[in-house]
């Protein structure tokens, strides 16, 4: 064998886990992108870029580079837990800058109640079981609007109070693209519902 050669890397997809919207969050979500282009100047909005409506998501867990051969286990842990948990109700309660002021993205924030924390946690249990390296930082559950490369600059918070059904959990692949990363739910598995 050569002095020189490297050991091919093992097959790997860019993954994480989420939950899907109903059409109702959808349709709330647009009425929101609506408000954001009201508020923001011309110019911010010529470098903003909007999430499309099939990638809109709330995420529970980011993966990143995950072996394909992991998958399978991954889907069988996540239908594992969506058998053991029941569906939830939460909130949007703010669209404002994401993570804080003169952020480059705009969410709308979601309520993390009790049940939300929990079902979190449970993903990123299992995707560390699975020896899935996961992030460390603070859950703060929320759903990406737009980005843009600059800043978003004195965007003022709209408080909000509309509910939202925690009835799912999706496995996706993220796939970069010209346009933006495209994200192709590989599972999709229901909760129990009340």
């Amino acid at each position: 064998m050569p002095k020189n050669y490297k050991k091919p890397l093992e097959p790997a997809c860019r993954i994480f886990i989420g939950i899907q919207l109903d059409k109702t969050t959808q349709e709330f979500l647009n009425y929101l992108t609506n408000l954001i282009t009201e508020k923001q100047s011309a110019s911010s909005l010529a470098s903003t870029r909007w999430i499309a409506y099939k990638n809109r998501h709330i995420t529970l867990c980011f993966l990143g580079q995950v072996p394909i051969k992991t998958i399978p286990s991954l889907k069988t842990g996540l239908t594992s837990i969506a058998r053991n948990t029941t569906e939830t109700k939460t909130r949007l309660f703010k669209l404002d800058t994401f993570p804080g002021n003169e952020a480059h993205l705009i969410a709308a924030e979601i309520t993390a109640t009790k049940q939300l924390a929990t079902l979190h946690m449970s993903v990123k249990c299992l995707a560390e079981s699975l020896s899935i390296p996961t992030e460390n930082r603070r859950y703060r559950p929320h759903i990406t609007l737009c980005r843009n490369r600059k800043q978003f600059h004195g965007f003022s918070p709209i408080d909000l109070e509309h509910p939202i059904t925690i009835n799912n959990i999706t496995l996706y692949q993220s796939q970069p693209s010209p346009t933006g990363s495209l994200y192709t739910p590989l599972l999709t598995t229901i909760l129990q519902s009340r």
